[in-house]
């Protein structure tokens, strides 16, 4: 039943005990979201440059990974995960959130360390024929 459950449609958060702050996100498979989220923070290599510096400074241990909400319908998630960041204010000084809107890059600055992590990411990637 668990397994299930975290490999259902649905919101969820990352939230510090330490202080409160939270990142909302969405996802059509949870579980295999959270271990991204995971193994990027760990690596030092996440896109977030808010969530990966808590993360260097609280530590793993600091952060808690819950679902707030399952979304069986998958064209909802968008909206829902929007109406979260809201709702608990996760992209002000609450939030880890970049953007406040959801699923949308539009106005986000990225510094020159997120830049130069990206372009890291994509060396050496090779493009199929059918992509080029």
């Amino acid at each position: 039943m668990a397994d299930a459950i975290l490999t259902s449609s649905g919101i969820y958060q990352i939230r510090n005990k330490s202080n409160g702050k939270v990142y909302i996100g969405s996802s059509i498979k949870i579980e295999q979201r959270w271990g991204e989220h995971r193994r990027s923070l760990a690596a030092g290599t996440h896109g977030n440059e808010h969530l990966k510096s808590a993360w260097r400074k609280y530590g793993a241990d600091s952060f808690s990974f819950s679902v707030i909400e399952y979304v069986p319908d998958i064209l909802m998630l968008i909206g829902r995960e929007q109406y979260w960041i809201d709702a608990l204010n996760a992209s002000g000084h609450n939030g880890y959130n970049i953007s406040p809107t959801a699923a949308s890059p539009l106005g986000i600055k990225h510094s020159e360390q997120s830049r130069r992590n990206m372009a890291l990411a994509q060396t050496g990637r090779k493009h199929s024929n059918e992509t080029r």
